[in-house]
């Protein structure tokens, strides 16, 4: 009636003593957090159990006896509450009304405030108890369950990987439990199990009698914290029986009631192994009641919010960090992490404020402030594990080989379990899993800096003294790490997961398949972005290393035979011919004086010919071919000509030569070569100037534009910059984490661009090797980069993505084509692209816009490459249809189809004048060509195997070559010169019966022709006597004057 809703009231006279005990024991326990209703009961129970045998007569005062008529076993006191009021109000509390769930626990011990009031994905210990927020509920459960008098020997606290159980014990429990209890914090070591962590602190004597000394000794309750309990299931010690031994040991404990210690147990284990934990207690029969079971649930709004604004709460913490909170800040942030129900919201929350203090700390030093766009600004960078994962691995990008190589990510599942938790690992294992890198430590090291590893063990894990260890820094990582690395396409783990697949059938000394080229090359690549190979590894790679080399060897013994059929199909032409020359001079037999003085001619021309002057031999061989002549007998005539024009042979590689080309000023040619080197040559001479050394193959080599300097890319993942005049390396571009394929210089000269396997174009200082810019987004290998003319833009020729083109900001990507791009090159004003498909088109593009101009359709292959004339009117694109086009670059109009190659045309580019084209083929010939009519100038053959490249000089006078067959070589270009050797067949002095058989002619016009060529013949030779091979200019000097002499002879 008086609006009161719980009252505690008796009706009769109590003794005094028995009124003070109890009011004692309520208001203790309202004081210690303990609901109303609760309270109340303790005390009542507590006060019956010392009046045992004397109760109710014992709660009265001396002056007023047992009243007549209340029963012998009533209670004089009650509680009574309102209607309606009466489930609240037995639940209320004083933490409860004064918002504080800590309220009524023991302070924490005097302790120094740690350095920063947040710990990013590092578990919180003892010394951060004051900064541990968000757990107040569970701390307070726990403190309640170990202290109360007649709890459970053992308390089993669970939940979820990432929860925070292992924080709650070190910087929640234990501290508070210091001044009343003796505590032990005890992570599980993994070499000794749960029986043997608990032992090695109890002593080896009996479990039971040593806990009880160990009471009487410190005159209280020893408690003991047993962490990552489930580690006894899922990493059990060997042989087997650790979670028999630990019941064994529970059972000494706590079997008997009488000898239990005081203290608890207090065991800590992932959620998943509850079932196996209670068949544990269940089957020692040991005490199991509800309240000794607490679980450890995702932070909930309350936490979460109590967690941001936990530093700020207290003047100590405000003058010792500084901080302030915009007011609306923490329900925002609950909100928005409460949203993500998938994620583990304790390591998410950990991370956003340890990144918010560290952007705050910058801004304001000494007051930093939470504020709103603070908060909006970090959450555009993703809130997410799986971004903080993301973000760690681009700081990482100081060292992006590590990353790129999938090196980083081995290491991070190194730390890992195959059930997806965080693993300890020793330097001792690390070293050894990563033998071959000597730089793992340093790597350690950076993924401990960036929070993802952490120092090893747990408090009180047993470690050696001479090896520290390492963990993943959260369990939580571990899933993503493990998904990240089975589904990386990265090297190493291409290379591991190629091992994996093939090593089993060499295991245990056995042998079985090898690796093709293309497999053994992909394990080199990742050799470096995995751990150390195993034994049987090592003779896998071993043996297919042979067994390639030995197929290469196959090949080089089949080309070598195939040159000696040709060889022998040309001698046995020779001996045909040979045979029909006889059976005409025997058919000639009444003319046997005339024709013996032709023969003494021909021995003076063959003794002309012995003067090393091939373009005689070339020229009698063409006079003499048949309409059916074989393609080998059209191979002799295309060598004998071509050996007419080759300078020289530049010899010295050791393996295919991919790349060559003169220096600006004609003076030098440089190449490429797989044998780990390129090379300067004197382009006069044939002598080599500069070896330029690397570690693995070369792919290419080129001048600076004042051919001072030469850059050169190669599979060892560098390029380099060198002395051209002493081949002396000037800078090292290093980064790339995949082999460079392509570099060059930007047209002043100051900046080289690089693609790499990496995925990545590259801008470097020439001068310093300093990285300026870093093009991503990639999806596969970058085949080629170049600059523009103006050196302003970039373009990428990506593999597997249209190319693009770089400037500033998000790139132009020349979409349309449908198969892969092989090659582009802008146009020499650096308006248009020219691009080149497996889809058997070339396309021109505005280079501004990305809108295609024109698309280049004829080919029926693949197109190889594409490049513009010097005047930009034109296109030349080649193909594995065995032709190159030349076409128009206005309308894509088709002008010439160059046909004659018998194999598919590598590469092909204008001459400085615009009037040729060289092309290079897998025929393993060069030829020139008319770039007007398509017609054939010049075969430049002599190669061997496959020729890789070809381009003129500056002048225009001579090409070079590179060919797999490990040489490059000059040729003259002259085209007087070689359209000289091609007019002169008419000119060479054979037997009026050849004429007439061979060429038609008739008696009258032989003979007459036959006259005039012995006439004039001898002043050819004269002048050619002497003459170095190639030399064009004394050809041509020879050429027209045995013109001059025929023409007046005739």
């Amino acid at each position: 009636d008086a609006g009161i809703p719980v009252v505690i009231a008796t009706s009769q006279a109590i003794r005094d003593s028995v009124a003070t005990e109890l009011s004692a024991r309520f208001y203790q326990a309202l004081a210690a957090g303990v609901p109303l209703g609760s309270a109340f009961a303790d005390a009542t129970s507590a006060v019956q159990a010392a009046l045992t045998g004397d109760l109710p007569k014992g709660t009265y005062a001396d002056s007023h006896p047992h009243p007549p008529g209340v029963g012998q076993e009533s209670w004089p006191w009650d509680l009574k509450t309102a209607p309606g009021a009466e489930e609240d109000f037995r639940r209320w509390s004083l933490p409860g009304v004064a918002q504080d769930l800590l309220f009524g626990l023991p302070s924490l011990p005097a302790m120094d405030l740690p350095r920063s009031p947040f710990k990013h994905l590092a578990p919180f210990a003892r010394e951060d108890a004051p900064v541990f927020f968000g757990r107040g509920r569970e701390i307070r459960k726990l403190y309640e369950e170990v202290t109360r008098p007649d709890g459970d020997p053992v308390v089993l606290l669970f939940g979820p990987t990432g929860a925070g159980k292992s924080s709650l014990l070190r910087a929640g429990l234990l501290p508070r439990l210091e001044a009343t209890h003796e505590v032990h914090y005890l992570p599980r070591d993994r070499a000794l199990g749960l029986a043997g962590t608990l032992a090695r602190a109890l002593g080896d004597e009996d479990a039971g009698a040593a806990w009880r000394r160990r009471e009487e000794t410190a005159g209280k309750p020893l408690t003991v914290i047993l962490d990552q309990a489930e580690e006894a299931w899922t990493r059990p010690l060997a042989p087997g029986g650790e979670v028999e031994g630990f019941a064994a040991v529970l059972r000494t404990l706590f079997a008997v009631r009488e000898t239990r210690p005081k203290g608890r147990l207090v065991l800590g284990f992932r959620k998943e192994w509850l079932a196996e934990v209670l068949q544990l207690l269940d089957a020692e029969k040991l005490p199991r009641a509800f309240q000794a079971l607490i679980e450890v649930n995702h932070l909930d709004r309350d936490a979460i919010e109590e967690a941001v604004r936990g530093p700020a709460s207290s003047e100590r913490l405000r003058g010792q960090y500084g901080l302030e909170v915009d007011p609306e800040l923490p329900a925002l942030i609950a909100g928005d992490l409460i949203e993500q129900r998938a994620a583990t919201i304790a390591p998410i929350l950990q991370i956003l404020l340890t990144q918010m203090w560290t952007a705050a700390k910058a801004g304001q030093p000494a007051s930093p402030r939470f504020t709103l766009d603070l908060y909006e600004s970090l959450k555009r960078r993703g809130l997410l594990l799986d971004d903080f994962l993301d973000q760690k691995l681009r700081e990482l990008r100081g060292r992006p080989e590590t990353v790129d190589s999938g090196l980083v990510l081995d290491l991070l599942f190194f730390h890992t379990t195959p059930l997806g938790t965080a693993e300890t690992r020793s330097a001792a294992e690390v070293a050894e899993r990563y033998r071959h890198i000597p730089e793992i430590p340093k790597l350690v090291k950076q993924c401990q800096d960036l929070y993802l590893l952490a120092e090893g063990g747990q408090e009180g894990e047993a470690k050696e003294s001479h090896d520290s260890t390492t963990r993943l820094a959260h369990d939580t990582l571990a899933p993503l790490v493990r998904r990240r690395f089975e589904s990386s396409d990265l090297p190493g783990q291409r290379a591991q997961r190629i091992l994996q697949q093939r090593a089993e059938e060499w295991t245990g000394g056995r042998t079985g398949e090898t690796l093709g080229e293309h497999d053994l090359a992909r394990v080199e690549e990742g050799k470096d972005g995995m751990r150390a190979r195993t034994p049987d590894e090592e003779r896998l790679v071993a043996a297919s290393q042979r067994r390639v080399a030995e197929s290469r060897i196959q090949v080089e013994r089949r080309r070598r035979q195939r040159r000696l059929l040709q060889l022998a199909a040309v001698v046995a032409v020779a001996l045909i011919l040979g045979a029909a020359s006889l059976s005409l001079w025997q058919w000639q037999q009444a003319r046997a004086a005339e024709e013996r003085a032709r023969d003494r001619a021909y021995a003076a021309l063959g003794n002309n010919l012995e003067e090393d002057h091939q373009t005689e031999a070339a020229l009698v061989a063409l006079e003499v071919r048949q309409p059916d002549s074989t393609p080998t007998a059209e191979s002799l005539l295309h060598k004998a000509l071509s050996d007419s024009v080759q300078i020289t042979t530049l010899t010295g590689h050791t393996a295919a030569v991919q790349a060559a080309s003169f220096s600006p000023d004609g003076t030098r040619v440089v190449t490429a070569s797989y044998d780990q080197t390129a090379r300067i040559w004197n382009a006069a001479t044939g002598q080599p100037i500069a070896t330029l050394r690397h570690t693995a193959a070369v792919q290419a080599a080129s001048f600076s534009p004042d051919g001072t300097r030469v850059v050169t890319a190669s599979d060892d993942k560098t390029a380099r910059v060198w002395n051209a005049t002493t081949g002396q390396p000037i800078a090292i571009l290093t980064g790339h984490t995949g082999p460079v394929w392509a570099a060059s210089f930007s047209p002043d000269g100051g900046q080289v661009v690089t693609a790499s396997l990496d995925q990545t174009v590259r801008i470097w200082n020439a001068a310093t090797g300093q990285l300026i810019a870093t093009f991503t987004g990639q999806t596969g290998p970058v085949f080629a980069a170049s600059f523009s003319p103006d050196g302003t833009r970039v373009m990428a020729v990506p593999v597997d993505q249209p190319p693009r083109i770089w400037a500033t900001g998000r790139p132009i990507a020349l979409t349309g084509h449908t198969g892969a791009v092989f090659a582009a090159s802008f146009s020499p004003d650096g308006t248009r692209v020219v691009t080149a498909s497996l889809d058997k088109t070339a396309r021109i593009w505005n280079a501004a816009t990305g809108q295609p101009i024109a698309t280049l359709t004829g080919h029926t292959d693949g197109v190889e490459a594409a490049s513009f004339s010097p005047d930009g009117t034109r296109v030349v694109t080649t193909s594995r249809d065995k032709t190159a086009r030349i076409w128009n670059a206005a309308t894509g109009q088709p002008i010439a189809t160059l046909i004659g190659h018998t194999d598919g045309v590598e590469a092909a580019s204008f001459s400085p004048d615009g009037t040729r084209v060289v092309t290079a083929s897998e025929d393993r010939t060069s030829r020139i060509w008319n770039a007007a009519t398509g017609q054939t100038i010049a075969i430049l053959t002599g190669h061997t195997a496959e020729v890789s490249a070809a381009s003129f000089s500056p002048d225009g006078t001579r090409v070079v070559t590179a060919s797999l067959d490990n040489t490059a070589r000059i040729w003259s270009a002259a085209p007087e010169y070689v359209q000289g050797l091609i007019r002169a067949r008419t000119a060479l002095c054979l037997p009026v019966p050849f004429r007439r058989n061979t060429l038609g002619e008739d008696q009258r016009e032989a003979e007459r022709h036959e006259k005039a060529c012995q006439a004039c013949m001898p002043k050819f030779f004269a002048l050619l006597k002497g003459v170095p091979r190639g030399d064009a200019q004394a050809y041509i000097t020879a050429w027209r004057a045995y013109r001059g002499c025929f023409d007046d002879a005739w």
